[in-house]
Order: structure tokens, then sequence, then C-alpha cells
């Protein structure tokens, strides 16, 4: 073998065993990193009372519910009041359309009690009344579950800080 292929040779070599070679990925795998073992969860459960009257809205609850929150469905707005009356039921926040605002304010008023809001708009431009005039964390009706999330964490923070 002459003096190029000896080099040739030890450069293939030092190569082969200075890398660390894996299969199918294996690199990209680090424990502890990147590797999620449930969908959602809540930092900071709350209880949750959300107007749902659709199957989409049914769903939503449902996943914020098996995200970590305590969340009770009420099909209509005026059914808000006899809930937050209901035996042990200090509910954090409310979660229904914007349209429905006024009568959630009314309805929490009847019952005395504390409740932060949060409001899910039906178009873009309802989206940023709502964020202006009630909670800058409103919601549309399009979004997705980890921005519902998101938005009931935030809501619950400050509703703790006040």
């Amino acid at each position: 073998m002459n003096k190029r292929g000896l080099v040739l040779s030890a450069a293939a070599a030092a190569v082969l065993v200075s890398t660390h070679a894996s299969a199918c990925g294996e690199s990209l795998y680090r424990v502890g990193k990147g590797v999620a073992y449930r969908d959602y969860s809540a930092p900071l459960p709350g209880k949750i009372l959300m107007v749902a009257d659709t199957d989409r809205g049914l769903a939503m609850a449902e996943i914020i519910s098996s995200a970590g929150h305590d969340v009770h469905v009420v099909a209509s707005v005026d059914l808000i009041g006899a809930e937050i009356n209901g035996a042990d039921h200090n509910f954090d926040l409310v979660i229904s359309m914007y349209g429905e605002y006024e009568t959630v304010q009314a309805q929490a008023a009847l019952a005395a009690a504390s409740v932060a809001y949060l409001p899910v708009a039906d178009s873009d431009s309802q989206e940023l009344a709502a964020a202006r005039a009630i909670n800058r964390h409103a919601l549309s009706s399009d979004d997705r579950v980890k921005t519902y999330l998101r938005a009931i964490h935030k809501s619950l923070v400050e509703k703790t800080r006040a």
C-alpha cells in the first residue's frame, strides 16, 4: 500500500471511530428533551364554568377538563346563575361567547360571585372588540386547544394576582 492509501485508510478509520454511529434517528432522541407523555397539562388548574351548546364546544370542554381543569358545562348562558349558586361552586372563570357578556355579568351579579370572564368571539372584529373591552386574552371560536389553554392559564394567573 502506498503512502497516500495509508493516509486515506487512517483518515477513514479515524472518522468511523470518532463519530457516534446511530441508526433509525437515534441521534434525534434525547432523554427528557422534546418528548411529551400527555397531550396537554394545566400548570395552574382552575374551576371553570363553560357555556357550550355545540359539539365543538362540548369537545373543547372535554379536552380542557382532561388537561386538568375542573370544567362544568351548561347549555345556555341563562343557566350560569343557577350553576354559580350551586353547592361548593367557587368558579374561577366563565367561558362563553362574547355576545353573551352582559348576560354572564348579570347572572354572576345575581349570584354575588366574583369570576373572571373569558370571551369567545365569532369573528376577528368581535375578537378585537372583546380583547379591548373585556379581557385581553379573548379567544376566537376557531382557535386551537393550545390557544384556549394558554388564555385560560393567563386569566387564572391574573385572577390570583388580583
